[in-house]
């Protein structure tokens, strides 16, 4: 079994900070084309076509934990 823990800071929690979210909504506007904007079942398409990175966050202020096997996550 493999243990490992991802985003310790110790005690220090770390909050997203305004700067990455205005960072990550230029970048998605930048690739969003007129129609991907026409509807918000055409926004839901496009976003649900970029990778986590884009929409998401992580590293915040928890920690994950990720356990595996050589057969299970």
């Amino acid at each position: 079994m493999r243990i490992k823990f991802w985003g310790v800071r110790g005690s220090i929690s770390s909050s997203v900070r305004g700067e990455s979210i205005r960072s990550k909504v230029q970048k998605i506007l930048s690739l969003a084309t007129p129609a991907d904007l026409q509807s918000p079942d055409a926004i839901d398409s496009f976003l649900d076509s970029l990778s986590l990175s884009y929409w998401s966050t992580y590293g915040g202020n928890t920690t994950c934990i990720e356990i595996r096997d050589k057969k299970t996550i």
